[in-house]
């Protein structure tokens, strides 16, 4: 995968050809192979940079990759069995937060930038998305419907002791949550579904 102001994403996808047949008579002819396919470009593409500008981590076809802030090769960091997007770096660079689907429900992990350190932070039946760093690096904001009320909150997560505090309760979606400067604050898009019509904020 390389990155340049021309040529913004290029992946090469190897793809196995199985069971590709050619049916005549009684008699069919399976090719096997592989196959290289080239990305040129993405859709729904998350990506957050290092504190230091040095590093863009960015998910692609279900991986995390990480690339040169001034463009070059990416290399992939994870598994796609994790099904991992939105990274969030942390604010002193030393964490990448982030949602994955592995095991069919959205929850949220962490990671070093190198993507060793795999953990899982939160779990349960509930979807928990969209994770964003506190200024301090303390907390993760993230949207959830864990509460099973039928929308979605905002809750955070202490990462030293693994609390869950819910920040917001109302029949309406909330998510997308972003932190103020000074981490009292927590705003979000509040609507319903996928249709957003107002930006929030709430107090601790």
């Amino acid at each position: 995968m390389t990155i340049s102001n021309r040529n913004p994403i290029c992946l090469a996808v190897l793809l196995p050809i199985i069971g590709l047949a050619t049916l005549s008579g009684d008699e069919s002819h399976a090719v096997h192979g592989v196959q290289t396919v080239t990305l040129t470009e993405g859709t729904n593409i998350a990506a957050t940079v290092s504190p230091d500008q040095k590093t863009i981590i960015m998910d692609l076809q279900g991986s995390l990759w990480s690339i040169p802030f001034q463009g070059g090769t990416a290399r992939q960091l994870t598994d796609p069995l994790l099904e991992p997007a939105r990274p969030d770096f942390s604010p002193k660079g030393g964490l990448i937060a982030f949602q994955a689907y592995k095991g069919g429900t959205f929850h949220i992990w962490t990671m070093n930038p190198d993507g060793a350190g795999l953990r899982q932070r939160t779990d349960g039946h509930g979807d928990d998305r969209e994770p964003r760093f506190s200024p301090d690096g303390a907390r993760i904001a993230f949207a959830s419907d864990r509460a099973f009320k039928g929308s979605y909150d905002i809750w955070t997560l202490d990462l030293s002791s693994g609390k869950l505090t819910q920040w917001t309760s109302s029949p309406a979606d909330e998510y997308e949550p972003a932190w103020s400067p000074d981490g009292a604050e927590i705003a979000f898009v509040s609507g319903t579904g996928i249709n957003g019509t107002t930006i929030q904020a709430v107090n601790a």
